[in-house]
């Protein structure tokens, strides 16, 4: 059995940002001003959960109580547990707002079985809430809340 590390997830991720920047830099509009200004989602938290055997999601870049002006590098690690590899394909984000907007077909050339990489991210100024749900290769599921902070 084999169990990565989040450091491990940070050093792969990093190796990878290495890679890309040798092609260019990838830029995508994560959020639009108009998502941005709906309502807040009446729940941003993920609630009282048991524990899981399922994936687990960790944000590296920028951290959670970073402001960081845009456009903002993201790294998203996706942790496997147990040896049991990420299904990419059930990666799911969604921006928690009123109605919640899915961002999955954006973000979903950035995924792979590691993490969410986006070199400049664009997104207004404030705090926005995103969830990230996936499973890993035996369907067990996994989320978690990412913030990120916007001057």
């Amino acid at each position: 059995m084999r169990v990565r590390s989040p450091l491990l997830i940070s050093v792969s991720l990093t190796a990878s940002l290495l890679i890309h920047a040798a092609a260019g830099a990838s830029e995508v509009v994560l959020i639009t001003p108009e998502e941005a200004s709906l309502p807040p989602a009446a729940e941003t938290s993920l609630g009282d959960r048991g524990l899981t055997r399922g994936p687990g999601v960790v944000q590296i870049i920028p951290a959670a109580d970073d402001k960081v002006p845009p456009p903002l590098p993201l790294r998203i690690g996706l942790t496997p547990r147990n040896g049991v590899p990420i299904d990419t394909s059930s990666v799911r984000i969604t921006y928690l707002k009123r109605p919640n907007v899915d961002l999955t077909g954006r973000i979903k050339p950035f995924i792979t079985g590691e993490g969410i990489q986006i070199d400049r991210a664009r997104v207004p100024s404030g705090v926005h809430v995103l969830r990230i749900d996936l499973k890993d290769a035996r369907g067990r599921a996994g989320a978690a809340l990412v913030r990120l902070a916007a001057e």
